[in-house]
């Protein structure tokens, strides 16, 4: 079952690609073995992957899609590529803190003093995950308004 941080984090990069790059979008879920809510990507060999995603009627007739292929593996090496990554990478990391901290929030209160401790560094963790990510919603809503303008 997908939580509302896994949504918006899928929904926004859908939203970010689609409809003139969807093959980026299709691209970077297949390459980190991603699935939204109607693809599992993790399933697709390479030749399946282009088959189904990259290949294009062009005057009629069906390309390979190697070309396209060729040119997302170029697309890794980009600014934006790597600022995906990141991306990934953060909401990863703050989906395995939320794992932690119920795995050791279970232990502690069946009285366990190791994960009580390691539940108290995980709470400061994820209250300053929290706190930087308001700075952030914060920021954007600002940077926003005075695009309106």
């Amino acid at each position: 079952m997908a939580n509302k941080a896994q949504d918006n984090f899928f929904t926004n990069l859908y939203k970010r690609f689609a409809p003139s790059k969807i093959r980026n979008y299709y691209y970077f879920m297949w390459v980190n073995k991603l699935n939204n809510s109607k693809i599992d990507f993790s399933v697709f060999t390479e030749e399946e992957f282009v088959h189904k995603y990259l290949r294009r009627k062009l005057k009629g007739v069906w390309g390979t899609g190697e070309s396209t292929l060729k040119t997302l593996k170029m697309w890794e090496a980009t600014e934006e590529f790597q600022g995906l990554m990141q991306q990934l990478y953060s909401f990863k990391m703050n989906q395995d803190f939320y794992k932690l901290y119920e795995i050791h929030l279970k232990k502690a209160m069946e009285g366990d003093e190791k994960s009580l401790n390691s539940l108290r560094i995980i709470k400061k963790e994820i209250e300053s995950l929290n706190k930087a990510n308001r700075s952030k919603t914060k920021v954007v809503e600002e940077e926003t308004k005075y695009d309106m303008k």
